[in-house]
């Protein structure tokens, strides 16, 4: 049984008491991006250094500007910047203006619907008659 099956066997229920967020505690998505990023770095310096003391000494440098507060709050708004920052959703305007189209065709319709002369609709016993006797008639001119 592996380690990810025994967590989801016999400690879900309790994981899922104690942050209440559910069982994305146990995804992989971080360690495999820490991977991407290490493996990304390593090939950066192993074609630069050969010696292994200066690629340790590199490889701890990169990992260290990586956490480090002033560096992490310039990508955060380099990443920020770098989205589309719209004042308005288009979506929702667009949504509201085939409203407004379909809310004034509907009412033009209704217009019409209302000049229409009609007779009122018979009750349904008046109209079962008619259609009963209208039934006759057809029949005998069959």
């Amino acid at each position: 049984m592996t380690p990810k099956w025994h967590m989801l066997l016999n400690h879900s229920v309790q994981l899922l008491e104690r942050t209440g967020k559910g069982l994305v505690e146990l995804g992989e998505d971080r360690i495999e991006r820490a991977h991407q990023w290490r493996e990304r770095d390593r090939q950066r310096y192993s074609r630069l250094l050969r010696c292994i003391s200066r690629m340790a000494s590199c490889e701890a440098k990169i990992q260290n500007l990586r956490l480090m507060a002033p560096i992490k709050k310039v990508q955060a708004e380099v990443i920020q910047s770098s989205k589309r920052n719209l004042g308005r959703c288009l979506k929702k305007e667009r949504a509201a203006a085939a409203k407004v189209e379909r809310d004034e065709v509907r009412e033009m319709i209704v217009e019409e619907v209302r000049e229409e002369p009609r007779e009122p609709f018979p009750a349904p016993r008046k109209r079962m008659k008619r259609e009963r006797q209208m039934g006759k008639v057809r029949r005998k001119r069959e």
